[in-house]
């Protein structure tokens, strides 16, 4: 996880001052590449019902916007909540 949060700090910084139209989109993607690396990491040593719980924690701790749920940044976990 703390090699996920450097890296994930790396991208925003890269990614830092630039507009928001032109850069949002290849932030996004690089976030949620960063992302799927790192559940792949996770699937490699917990259990299914490890992960499901690690899911759960990470959903409780996503900021929520007033009506649109979860701002994930477009991801998506399979066998997730609603999955």
């Amino acid at each position: 996880m703390e090699e996920y949060c450097k890296k994930q700090q790396d991208i925003i910084r890269k990614y830092k001052g630039q507009e928001p139209h032109g850069g949002d989109c290849c932030l996004r993607g690089d976030l949620q590449r960063l992302e799927e690396s790192t559940e792949k990491q996770h699937l490699a040593f917990l259990t299914e019902k490890q992960m499901r719980e690690f899911q759960m924690i990470q959903d409780e701790l996503q900021p929520r916007s007033s009506e649109n749920g979860p701002q994930e940044m477009g991801r998506e976990r399979p066998g997730g909540r609603g999955g």
